[in-house]
């Protein structure tokens, strides 16, 4: 009896320290062998709701990150690809801030020539959040995040462009977009 009782005290040990081994493994936070860098494949959901704020919406799009801490990304539109560019930080608690440098000089243009009154911040602090919510995952090749992109793919890497293209709407307005699709700035010209 005693014997039985060793064997389920050690199977219940071996079982108790294997939970807590998975416990341990959480993906929703990056390990330290996780890297951004490369290039990630995602999809930018349609706006659900009555009118759409300006941006462009319900379109596949991928963003590369190199190892200098920049980023740039494409969008595939109805009206042809966009693209824009920038910087990141890493954050170990909230994933990556996007910083959207390559507007910089198109958002002065506008200001001097009076299309906006005030200049937009070009940063976006959740850009790609992780971490805050119990649905996150962060693994090697995927990113589940609570944002308004909600899932990345990793795909073979793509070369940095430091381009700018705006998506030109229908009504004739030139909108420079962030990779989630939201607009930082809408001018009656190409800049």
């Amino acid at each position: 009896m005693n014997r039985f009782k060793n064997i389920w005290n050690a199977a219940l040990l071996l079982g108790a320290l294997a939970m807590s081994s998975c416990a341990l493994d959480t993906p929703e936070y990056p390990d330290n062998d996780f890297t951004i860098v490369g290039t990630w494949e995602y999809h930018v959901p349609a706006w659900e709701g009555s009118t759409a704020p300006a941006g462009v919406y319900n379109v596949d799009g991928r963003i590369t990150f190199t190892e200098d801490l920049r980023f740039c990304f494409t969008l595939d539109t109805d009206r042809g690809e966009v693209k824009g560019y920038g910087t990141y930080v890493y954050h170990e608690d909230t994933g990556i801030v996007l910083v959207y440098e390559g507007y910089r000089d198109k958002v002065q243009l506008a200001y001097d020539k009076g299309y906006i009154k005030g200049k937009p911040d070009l940063s976006d602090a959740n850009a790609i959040g992780w971490g805050w919510s119990s649905s996150d995952r962060v693994e090697d090749d995927y990113l589940k995040v609570h944002t308004t992109v909600p899932e990345y793919f990793r795909i073979s890497t793509l070369p940095f462009e430091e381009e700018v293209r705006p998506y030109l709407s229908g009504d004739g307005t030139y909108y420079y977009v962030g990779h989630n699709g939201a607009s930082f700035l809408a001018v009656p010209e190409w800049l």
